[in-house]
């Protein structure tokens, strides 16, 4: 009985290390990253980016790629102007997200488990590269899904990417009063590893 229950625990540890040692990617159809813009003060709108990539390495080395041009705000002429007048896509297509993560959040790890990180994280967007904190959610749903959420959004100013120009852009094109130069951003990204 006791040759078994070690069989069975050798089993269960070599199945684990391998599953949590291989790289981790990104399922960009089950994740969503949002952004909340205000405008004239009061009226608040969600949009959302619907392509993405990224990885997590087995040493907690993450990027995550996010297509600026698939930008949706529920309106086209909007999409349009953000992408030309705000992210100026020809010239910036994409804003990248990097991090390090502690390598314990991807090794050792066990299907129900949740926990609450906080981690320094560097955002390249516009051509300036800002350095922040990210508290995070990370929920093991089984041993080859891990969901990353965001326990607090990210609140992105303008002003540090040289976007408020495009902001005031916007605004102007759009007849608005306002138009706030920060959003807060949440994410729900799914990652698999197969």
């Amino acid at each position: 009985m006791e040759s078994l229950i070690k069989w069975v625990a050798a089993l269960y540890l070599t199945f684990f290390t391998v599953n949590s040692f291989a790289q981790w990617t990104l399922d960009n159809s089950q994740s969503t990253i949002n952004l909340v813009t205000t405008k004239a003060n009061v009226v608040a709108e969600v949009h959302t980016f619907s392509s993405m990539s990224g990885t997590i390495t087995n040493k907690g080395q993450a990027q995550i790629s996010i297509d600026l041009s698939t930008i949706d705000t529920g309106i086209a002429i909007r999409d349009e102007r953000m992408k030309t007048l705000l992210f100026e896509i020809a010239q910036f297509p994409e804003a990248v997200i990097t991090a390090e993560l502690e390598q314990k959040l991807v090794s050792n790890i066990q299907p129900g488990m949740v926990r609450h990180i906080e981690a320094p994280i560097s955002l390249s967007l516009h051509g300036k590269v800002l350095e922040m904190t990210a508290v995070m959610l990370v929920s093991y749903l089984n041993n080859k899904t891990v969901l990353v959420s965001s326990a607090q959004p990210l609140i992105i100013n303008a002003s540090p990417f040289e976007l408020l120009a495009g902001v005031e852009k916007l605004k102007a094109v759009a007849g608005l009063t306002s138009i706030s130069p920060a959003v807060p951003v949440y994410f729900h990204l799914i990652f698999t590893n197969k």
